[in-house]
């Protein structure tokens, strides 16, 4: 995990933090299969995906053998641009 999502998650509440790091965690074994709470960014964003943790959303890439979270964020209403900006 990235510094900024590390910032990112100090900034939550305690509530909505573990729920974010479990599905985090769970990312180790299930971070290239597309689902309804997870899925490729378009094109403008590749290679980066979307987990989606109720009204957050955590930002990622992976390889083989890592999986690199650049970013948590609250969405809301927002769309993918207005709440990930490209690194």
């Amino acid at each position: 995990m990235l510094d900024k999502a590390e910032d990112d998650l100090k900034k939550l509440r305690a509530r909505f933090r573990k729920p974010i790091l479990d599905a985090i965690r769970h990312l180790e074994y299930t971070a290239d299969i597309e689902s309804k709470n997870c899925h490729p960014l378009s094109r403008d964003y590749a290679p980066y995906w979307e987990l989606r943790i109720g009204p957050h959303r955590a930002y990622y890439k992976y390889d083989e053998e890592l999986v690199l979270v650049d970013s948590v964020r609250y969405k809301g209403r927002k769309t993918t641009d207005e709440v990930f900006k490209k690194p």
